[in-house]
C-alpha cells in the first residue's frame, strides 16, 4: 500500500512539475509573467485556456483584443473617474482575489480598476455576483465582500441574491465564458504597457505589483492624463493574514 500511495504521489508531483514548467515557459516570452497560483481553487490553466497556447505576436494581439472586449463586460469600476486603469477578473469567493484586493488597496485614489465579476468557485458564487453588480452601491458591495472576506471558510462576505433573473444571470456567465475561455484563472489582470497589453494570472508579488504599477502610470503619462498624487508603489501593503495553503 504504501508503495503504490508513493507512486500515486510520485505521478501527481511529476503532473504539478510539468504544468509548473509549461507556465514558466510563457513567461520566456515577457508577455504573461507568472505569479503564486493555487492549485486547489485558481487552479492551473486549463488546455483550453486560448492564452498558454500563444506566444509573440499572436499572444500579443491576443492580449490587446481581450482588453478591448474586458473594457466592455459589466463589472465594478473603482478608483477616479479618469486615468490610468487596469482590469481585474474575480470570484467572490476566490481567496486570491481577496489577497488581491487587500494588498492594491493602495492603489484605490491612484488607479481606475474595473473588477470583472466571473462565477466558478461555488455554486453560490453566481448569486453573490448578482448580488454587487446590482447592488446600490456596487463599489460598496465590492469592497465589503473582500473586506470581510473569511480566508477560513473560503467565502466572500455578500449575501447571494436569492431571486435571479435569466437576465442577470446571463451577465454573469457571458463574462465567465469569456474569462474560462481566454484565462481561466482567478485573479487575472490586464494591464498596460508601452509595448501594449500585458496580462499576469495568480497572485502577484510585491515586485511584480511594482511594474504594473509602474507601467500603467507610464500609458498614463504618455496620454497625457495628469496623475495629482505621488505614487504609492514603494510601500504596497502585504495582507495582515496568511496566505491560504493545502488542497481543501
Amino acid at each position: 500500500m504504501h508503495s503504490v500511495s508513493w507512486v500515486k504521489q510520485g505521478h501527481i508531483n511529476r503532473v504539478i512539475k510539468k504544468n509548473r514548467q509549461r507556465l514558466a515557459s510563457v513567461l520566456i516570452f515577457g508577455i504573461v509573467a507568472l505569479a503564486s497560483v493555487s492549485p486547489a481553487l485558481a487552479g492551473l490553466p486549463g488546455p483550453s485556456a486560448e492564452m498558454f497556447h500563444l506566444s509573440g505576436p499572436s499572444l500579443n494581439a491576443f492580449l490587446q483584443r481581450s482588453w478591448t472586449k474586458a473594457e466592455q463586460l459589466p463589472g465594478v469600476v473603482t478608483g477616479p473617474k479618469t486615468g490610468p486603469n487596469i482590469v481585474v477578473f474575480f470570484d467572490p469567493n476566490c481567496p486570491f482575489c481577496a489577497h488581491l484586493w487587500h494588498r492594491i488597496q493602495a492603489w484605490h485614489d491612484y488607479l481606475r480598476i474595473r473588477w470583472i465579476p466571473v462565477a466558478f468557485i461555488r455554486r453560490e458564487s453566481l448569486n453573490m455576483a448578482v448580488s454587487i453588480l446590482n447592488a446600490k452601491h456596487p463599489r460598496q458591495a465590492l469592497n465589503y465582500n473582500e473586506k470581510h472576506y473569511n480566508f477560513v471558510t473560503r467565502r466572500g462576505a455578500v449575501l447571494p441574491m436569492l431571486q435571479v433573473s435569466p437576465a442577470q444571470s446571463a451577465v454573469i456567465q457571458d463574462n465567465t465564458a469569456f474569462w474560462r475561455q481566454r484565462f481561466d484563472i482567478t485573479p487575472m489582470i490586464l494591464y498596460q504597457t508601452p509595448n501594449g497589453v500585458r496580462g499576469m494570472f495568480g497572485l502577484p508579488d510585491k515586485q511584480h505589483l511594482q511594474m504594473i504599477y509602474r507601467n500603467t502610470l507610464r500609458i498614463c503619462k504618455m496620454q497625457d492624463q495628469k496623475v495629482h498624487r505621488a505614487p504609492p508603489y514603494l510601500n504596497l501593503p502585504q495582507p495582515p493574514f496568511p496566505m491560504p495553503a493545502g488542497n481543501s
